[in-house]
């Protein structure tokens, strides 16, 4: 009936696909609304994308590695709202995926993102408490809509990937307790809208990226490998937020930093060092003008001379032939 109508009521149009796409296959999927005495409201129908199940397990089969137990769902019989797969929290409607929460289930595989990020409407992974040993893959970069990302107490490794940055929407990521190793990536500063960074007891190294503290209320990287001086944490942060790392000095450690650390007083240093060169430029440019001054005079003066040296001969050779003419007489 609703088909009919919509035929009916000229609601769209039927068109070829575009050169290079793909229709997406979707199913049907029926629920049933209860009244508060248990009876029967009605009963409900609604389509459902079968590019979005299929992207869900082939993710979900890749981070347990196979072990999929029943009564879990995650599977293509089934639809992850309506039969509530376990871990998945849809919107009030039941159409869209909104969060994963699969916490302390074992899981000892990979994270395909790539497969995880083709559920748009996804806000918030949490992975918590599991063996999870793969690293970050870019491909999470593609997960635009996340607000919330948790991996901690993982056996994640490697390097953080720069394409974090591209979830602008996210306001918490705790990737703490894993074995993340290298910089924290100096992108992340493009997401303003970040409150919570938690990479406590990694192997990360480098410097701490010149975060605005202002607008981060937790923030920890204790025990890692960093180094360097620490940011203007404005007040908010204690000393805990970055012990455990020897490398790391300035406030709010005890730890003063060397001279020879790059910090926000070397900046008169170097504007000093730009004037000092600048003033040098134009001195060798007054001493250019000088010696070129120097030189058109010293050959004004050369010509003046040789013109009077030229004019003598000439008196000298017309009284010569004078007397000539006159002893001749």
């Amino acid at each position: 009936m609703k088909l009919r109508a919509l035929e009916n009521n000229h609601t769209w149009t039927v068109v070829s696909l575009p050169p290079g796409k793909k229709s997406i296959d979707c199913k049907w999927v029926y629920k049933i609304k209860y009244k508060a005495d248990g009876s029967i409201e009605r009963h409900m129908a609604c389509p459902v994308a079968k590019d979005v199940n299929q992207s869900l397990v082939q993710f979900f089969e890749k981070l347990s590695a196979g072990n999929v137990q029943d009564g879990w769902g995650w599977n293509m019989n089934s639809d992850p709202c309506a039969d509530k797969w376990i871990g998945i929290k849809c919107d009030s409607k039941s159409r869209f995926v909104r969060k994963i929460v699969l916490e302390e289930m074992n899981l000892s595989g990979i994270l395909d993102a790539d497969s995880l990020c083709r559920t748009t409407s996804l806000v918030h992974l949490s992975l918590k408490g599991n063996n999870i040993t793969s690293s970050v893959p870019k491909e999470l970069g593609n997960c635009k809509g996340l607000t919330h990302l948790y991996l901690n107490r993982n056996h994640f490794s490697g390097s953080l990937p720069d394409s974090l940055s591209l979830l602008s929407n996210l306001k918490r990521l705790e990737i703490a307790d894993n074995k993340f190793s290298g910089e924290l990536p100096a992108d992340l500063l493009r997401i303003s809208g970040l409150i919570t960074l938690f990479a406590e007891n990694n192997e990360l190294s480098g410097r701490i990226p010149n975060f605005d503290f202002s607008d981060l209320v937790q923030f920890n990287v204790s025990n890692n490998n960093l180094s360097g001086p620490i940011p203007d944490v404005k007040g908010r942060l204690t000393a805990d937020s970055f012990a455990g790392n020897p490398g790391l000095c300035g406030p709010p450690l005890p730890i003063e930093c060397p001279p020879s650390a790059s910090t926000p007083k070397d900046k008169p240093k170097s504007s000093s060092l730009d004037r000092f060169l600048i003033y040098i430029g134009y001195i060798i440019l007054v001493a250019i003008v000088v010696v070129f001054l120097v030189f058109k005079l010293v050959g004004k003066k050369k010509s003046k001379y040789a013109g009077e040296f030229a004019y003598g001969i000439s008196l000298l050779a017309s009284n010569g032939y004078e007397k000539a003419l006159f002893a001749d007489s």
